[in-house]
């Protein structure tokens, strides 16, 4: 068992380790801890992730120490991944391919994990992004556990995800703040997106708002998408800053 760990910290695996279970478990307190494996380890048993405090922002990741280079988890049996981002990973043996739930973030470059693509709808009118109270699997459902959208979630602001008709806010409040494409329909409520430089909104889908009830004022959209073929629908709104970042991608703006 490895954890709890500090916030915010890199933990490297040196050497191909063997081990009998490993558990990764991360701190109650807010921030990203990172295990960096230098070389490809095997679990005999079974492997868990359990984010810290159940809430979203209390994330680990799983990494190789060497960009773009994977490297290999071998195990018999997953029990778990909660609060789990994974980068340059490749997942082998009795648990490949493992079926990840929702909340688990692909960073890229990973095999033998299938990661959860549903659409998640916010619920519940004012909050931050990174509470998975405000995220529903259906219009106006009931909370999902386990975690908040990732790079290959949808995400749809709709006439349910306010309370009554005001005006609602949704926060930008944390680095991990992903989505796959990102669109609004029938808002009965002005939505204000607060971000920040610090925290931006990180696209890897198409980016759909409405003509109204919607402000962009402090949105911060970081476009990441490493394909072609995706769409850009501002409506006339006017960002701030909006950013271009993913290697490969492509956007066409539709208006």
């Amino acid at each position: 068992m490895l954890g709890p760990m500090a916030p915010q910290t890199s933990n490297i695996l040196n050497l191909a380790h063997t081990f009998n279970n490993l558990t990764l478990t991360a701190p109650t307190s807010a921030g990203t801890s990172t295990v960096s494996l230098s070389a490809n380890i095997t679990i005999n048993g079974t492997f868990s992730i359990t984010g810290g405090g159940g809430t979203a922002f209390n994330r680990i990741l799983v990494n190789s120490s060497i960009a773009a280079t994977q490297r290999t988890i071998t195990c018999n049996a997953i029990s778990n991944f909660t609060n789990a981002d994974f980068k340059d990973i490749a997942i082998a043996g009795a648990a490949s391919p493992f079926t990840a739930p929702f909340g688990t973030g692909d960073l890229g470059n990973n095999t033998g994990i299938t990661f959860n693509t549903q659409t998640a709808y916010w619920i519940g009118g004012t909050g931050n992004w990174t509470d998975g109270a405000h995220w529903s699997l259906s219009s106006g459902g009931s909370a999902v556990s386990g975690g908040v959208p990732q790079s290959t979630n949808s995400v749809v602001f709709d006439g349910n995800s306010n309370v009554g008709t005001g005006t609602f806010t949704v926060t930008s409040n944390s680095v991990g703040t992903y989505c796959n494409d990102f669109s609004t329909s029938s808002l009965d409520g002005v939505l204000t997106f607060a971000g920040n430089a610090s925290y931006p909104l990180n696209i890897y889908g198409s980016l759909t708002l409405p003509a109204s009830n919607f402000s962009v004022n402090n949105m911060y959209p970081n476009f990441v998408a490493t394909t072609t073929g995706k769409t850009i629908t501002s409506s006339g709104k006017i960002f701030q800053v909006a950013t271009f970042v993913g290697v490969g991608g492509g956007w066409t703006l539709q208006d």
